[in-house]
C-alpha cells in the first residue's frame, strides 16, 4: 500500500515516479544495504505488476455467479442467465450439455485472427513442398474442400453464398470426421442476423458461433461478397482450432480437479481414470470447472450401476487406448488420445443408426411389403418402441416430434407414416457432446451424390451423366423402373443442378432408403441439399427457444432422469436409468469456480506448426525459488526501513 501510495503522489508524468520512489527508499533503508533493497524490491514490483496485469486481462472472461439452496448456480453470460448443475446433479438436468454450450468471444477473435494470418502465409509459401505444421494444415484442408468447392454453385463474384459454404462445410465435417457442428444449419446465419452481441458480452453461446465466425470473415471481407476457397478453409480451420482449443482447456481442468501435476508423467491406472473422467464430460456433460473428484467419482459408480450404455462406451474407449502406440503418459499423450477419440466418436454412434436401419428394413420387407423399400415409407403402427440392452430407445417420439424432426408424413389414406432416412437423418439420431460438434448417422445419400459430382465436375449434369455415375447403384432395379427414372430425370431439365430441389426429389426417388426427401423444418434439421443452402429468412423464434429446442432433441440419451429434485424423490418419470442417487457432495467441499484460458502466443504458435520451448521443471523450480527469495528481502528491507523511520 505504501508503495502504491508514492507511486501515485508521483502524479501522471512516467518520470516523476522514479526520483520519488528513489528519495522513498533512500529515507527508508540504510546506505549499506541500500542496493540490494533496490534492485530487489524493483524485480518484485515488475514481476507483481505484470501478474496484475495478467489478471486483469482475464478478467474479460469471468462470469457473476451465484448459488442458491437447492444446489442451483446461475452464470450470467452474453445478457442472459442460464443455469448450472454442480456435480452429480447435472447429469439429470433437462440440458447436460448446457454448461458447456458456451465460449469465449476473446478466444474466438484471436483464433480467427490467427487462422487468417495461417491462410496468408499459407497461399504465399511457394511451391508443393511441405510445410510448417499449421501452415500445412490449413492447406490440406483446402486440398479436401476444392473437389466440393468446385461443383457448387457459386454467385456473380465466384464464390459461394451464406448458405452454400454453410452446406460445403457440414459435408466436410460429416465426412472427415462423422460431426455436425453446432449451430451450422441454416438457422445458425438467422441468429446471428436478429441478434446483436454487444459489446460488454465475454461469451457466447455454440449454436451461434458457426455463424459469428462467418460474420467475422464477411467483415474482414468488406461486404457480403461470399467466400472463396481460402476463406472456406479459414472458417474450417477456425473450427478446428477452435475444438483443439477448448479440448486443452479442459483437459487441463480436469487434471486439476484430480489433482493432478499438468507436468507429471501418469501409471496405465491413473490414464485409464483419467479416460473415464474426460469421457464422463464430454459425453455425458459433467462439468469439472464446478465438480470435485468426488463427484466424478460418484457419477462413475452411478453410470456402471444404472446404464448399459456407459458400459459399452467405457469398453470402446479402453479398446482404443490399448490400442495407442506407445501408450500415453503425460498430458501431451492424453490430449492426443482424447482427440483420437473424438475422431472415432462417430463410429460409435454407428451402432445405433446400423440398428435402426436394419429394423427399419426389417418392417419394410415384413410389415409394409406393399408400401416399402418402393417408397421409403413405413407406417407407424408397425414400430412400437424398440429397446437393445445399452443402446437407445428406438421409435418412442409421438407423431407431433417425429413431425418437428421432419420425419412425419400422412399417407393418402390418412395414416401416419415414418419417412426411413428423414428419420436415421434426424438429430433424434445425434449424440451431442460438450465439444463443437455432434455425432450423427452418415448420409449413404452424400456418397451417391459424391459420385455424380466426380463425373460432372460441375455445379450441373445432363441426365446421361448422372445415369452414368449412377450406373452401378440402378443395375438391379427391376424391369422398366430404370426407364421410369431416366425419364423422371429428363424432365428436371437438359442441364441437372446436383444441389437443387429437383434432384434431391429425383434421388429420393431412385434411392428411398438412403436419400431423404424435403421437408417443412429445414431450418433447424435440414435433410437435402437444398435445404441447407436456404436463406432462413428474418421470421425466426427467439434464439433461446430455438436452442431449447435443439438441446430437447439432443438430451434424450444423455440425460439421466426428467430432474435432479424429482430424482432426490424418487420420482422419474423416464424410469429407465434410475433407481437410487447417491448423495451429493456439500457445497463447501467443491472448488472454486476458476477457468483456464490458453495465451494467445500458445495459440498462434500452435496454428503455425510451431513448438513453443519451455524450461526444464528443475529450471522452473529454481526460478520459483528466487522470485520468493526476492520477494522475502523486499518485504523484509521494506520492514526495516518503515520500522526505522517510525524508531
Amino acid at each position: 500500500q505504501v508503495l502504491i501510495q508514492r507511486l501515485l503522489s508521483a502524479g501522471p508524468q512516467p518520470g516523476a515516479a522514479r526520483p520519488r520512489m528513489a528519495a522513498f527508499f533512500r529515507s527508508a533503508t540504510p546506505a549499506a544495504v541500500r542496493p540490494a533493497g533496490l534492485v530487489s524490491m524493483w524485480l518484485f514490483v515488475i514481476l507483481a505488476l505484470a501478474d496484475l496485469r495478467a489478471r486483469l486481462a482475464a478478467a474479460d472472461d469471468m462470469a457473476f455467479v451465484r448459488v442458491d439452496a437447492r444446489d442451483n448456480i446461475s452464470v450470467a453470460l452474453l445478457d442472459t442467465v442460464y443455469k448450472k448443475r454442480a456435480g452429480i446433479s447435472s447429469l439429470f438436468s433437462w440440458d447436460p450439455m448446457a454448461s458447456h454450450d458456451w465460449a469465449s468471444l476473446q478466444e474466438v477473435a484471436g483464433v480467427l485472427q490467427a487462422q487468417a494470418y495461417v491462410a496468408a502465409r499459407a497461399a504465399a509459401a511457394p511451391g508443393l513442398g511441405a510445410l510448417p505444421g499449421g501452415l500445412q494444415r490449413q492447406r490440406d484442408i483446402e486440398e479436401r474442400l476444392r473437389p466440393l468447392f468446385e461443383v457448387l454453385p457459386k454467385n456473380d463474384f465466384g464464390r459461394l453464398d451464406n448458405g452454400t459454404a454453410r452446406y460445403a462445410l457440414h459435408r466436410y465435417f460429416s465426412k472427415a470426421h462423422g460431426w455436425w457442428i453446432k449451430g451450422l444449419e441454416p438457422a445458425g446465419a438467422a441468429w446471428v442476423r436478429n441478434t446483436t452481441v454487444r459489446g460488454g458480452a465475454h461469451q457466447i453461446n455454440k449454436h451461434m458461433l458457426p455463424a459469428l465466425l462467418h460474420q467475422r470473415i464477411l467483415e474482414h471481407l468488406d461486404g457480403d461478397i461470399g467466400l472463396d476457397l481460402q476463406w472456406l478453409a479459414v472458417w474450417a480451420a477456425a473450427i478446428h482450432h477452435l475444438t483443439r482449443s477448448e479440448l486443452l482447456r479442459r483437459s487441463f481442468t480436469l487434471l486439476k480437479t484430480l489433482d493432478l501435476p499438468a507436468d507429471g508423467r501418469f501409471s496405465p491406472a491413473e490414464v485409464d481414470e483419467v479416460a473415464a473422467f474426460w469421457l464422463v464430460e464430454y459425453a455425458f456433460g459433467l462439468d469439472f470447472e464446478l465438480s470435485s473428484a468426488t463427484d466424478a467419482r460418484m457419477a462413475i459408480r452411478y453410470l456402471e450401476a444404472r446404464h448399459e450404455g456407459w458400459r459399452l462406451l467405457r469398453g470402446f474407449v479402453r479398446d482404443l487406448l490399448q490400442a495407442v502406440e506407445p501408450a500415453p503418459s503425460d498430458f501431451a499423450g492424453l490430449v492426443a488420445f482424447f482427440d483420437s477419440v473424438m475422431q472415432r466418436y462417430a463410429s460409435f454412434q454407428e451402432r445405433d443408426c446400423a440398428r435402426a436401419r436394419d429394423v427399419l428394413a426389417s418392417v419394410a420387407t415384413s410389415a409394409a411389403p406393399a408400401l416399402a423399400p418402393a417408397s421409403g415409407r413405413v407406417p407407424l403402427e408397425f414400430l412400437p418402441p424398440t429397446e437393445a440392452l445399452g443402446y437407445r430407445t428406438l421409435f418412442a417420439e409421438d407423431e407431433e416430434y417425429l413431425k418437428s424432426l421432419g420425419a412425419w408424413e400422412s399417407s393418402p389414406t390418412g395414416e401416419a407414416m415414418i419417412i426411413v432416412p428423414n428419420y436415421l437423418l434426424s438429430q433424434s439420431m445425434c449424440l451431442t457432446t460438450a465439444s463443437l460438434h455432434k455425432v450423427c448417422c452418415r448420409s449413404p445419400c452424400d456418397a451417391l451424390l459424391e459420385q455424380v459430382e466426380r463425373a460432372a465436375r460441375a455445379p450441373s449434369a445432363p441426365p446421361a451423366t448422372i445415369l452414368e455415375a449412377l450406373a452401378g447403384e440402378l443395375r438391379d432395379l427391376v424391369p422398366g423402373r430404370r426407364e421410369e427414372l431416366a425419364a423422371a430425370l429428363a424432365a428436371v431439365g437438359a442441364q441437372v443442378p446436383l444441389h437443387g430441389a429437383g434432384f434431391a426429389r429425383w434421388l429420393h426417388q431412385a434411392f428411398p432408403l438412403e436419400c431423404p426427401t424435403q421437408s417443412s423444418w429445414g431450418r433447424t434439421n435440414p435433410k437435402t441439399a437444398d435445404e441447407w443452402r436456404m436463406d432462413p429468412g428474418d421470421n425466426m423464434a427467439e434464439t433461446a427457444e430455438l436452442i431449447a429446442e435443439i438441446a430437447q432433441v439432443l438430451s434424450g440419451y444423455t440425460r439421466l432422469g426428467s430432474d435432479f429434485d424429482e430424482a432426490a424423490d424418487g420420482v422419474v418419470a423416464d424410469g429407465a436409468y434410475m433407481r437410487d442417487l447417491p448423495p451429493v457432495a456439500p457445497l463447501d467441499e467443491r472448488p472454486k469456480v476458476e477457468k483456464l484460458y490458453p495465451a494467445a502466443a500458445t495459440d498462434l504458435a500452435a496454428a503455425l506448426g510451431l513448438t513453443p520451448t519451455r524450461a526444464p521443471r528443475s529450471m522452473r523450480m529454481l526460478g520459483g525459488v528466487v522470485f520468493r527469495l526476492l520477494a522475502l528481502v523486499a518485504m523484509a528491507w521494506l520492514a526495516f526501513g518503515m520500522g526505522r523511520s517510525a524508531l
